[in-house]
């Protein structure tokens, strides 16, 4: 299977206007489980985020006191995150540029070149994360659990990353309810028991 990233980018590049409108949708969802995900990364180490989108969970993270740099390979994305007055990169996550930077912290949300199909794609992208990585970094992926005839799953993914080398610190679902139900209170109560058992996105962190 050949994956086809240039038309993935090319038809982002289109679209933009609609991950905005994703972005606003999760906006709630994103700024209640996205925090205490930031509790594994060292608030004064450099973070990288690969496949940023519109800068939606970057600028949770800046919020919070983290110092991030949101990144993605569409041009379109990295000129509206630089509009936004985000740090912003175009960096291709299939070869994360090193030179004498590692990263202390990498995560991701559905990074198209980790929920392919194509097995040999993900393996690729998970040798460049950790090559990235600066030693015992953390990097943290929100795999969205969607249809299996489309995506891989989180199950394929274990084989792949702990041959590379990552260590598995924690794997568990999240987000049992529609994203604009987490402005409710009594949602986060009911998250805290259901997320994991019903989540509809698995947890993936890992540990170079």
């Amino acid at each position: 299977m050949k994956y086809e990233s240039e038309k993935i980018i090319s038809s982002y590049n289109d679209n933009w206007q609609q991950w905005i409108d994703i972005a606003k949708h999760q906006e709630f969802s994103s700024g209640y489980l996205f925090p205490p995900l930031l509790n594994y990364f060292d608030k004064n180490k450099p973070i990288l985020e690969l496949g940023a989108g519109v800068g939606q969970l970057c600028k949770i993270a800046q919020h919070y006191g983290y110092n991030v740099v949101a990144s993605d390979y569409c041009d379109a994305f990295v000129d509206y995150m630089t509009n936004e007055k985000l740090v912003a990169e175009k960096i291709d996550a299939l070869n994360i540029p090193t030179g004498q930077k590692r990263w202390h912290g990498i995560y991701t949300q559905g990074l198209s070149v980790l929920v392919t199909k194509d097995l040999d794609t993900v393996l690729k992208t998970y040798k460049s994360i950790y090559d990235a990585l600066a030693q015992r970094g953390k990097f943290i992926f929100i795999f969205p659990r969607a249809k299996k005839t489309k995506f891989s799953r989180a199950a394929q993914h274990k084989q792949i990353y702990t041959q590379i080398g990552f260590k598995e610190i924690e794997v568990f679902r999240q987000q049992a309810f529609p994203a604009t139900l987490y402005r409710k209170n009594l949602i986060g109560f009911l998250e805290k028991y259901l997320g994991k058992l019903i989540g509809i996105r698995d947890i993936i962190i890992l540990e170079k």
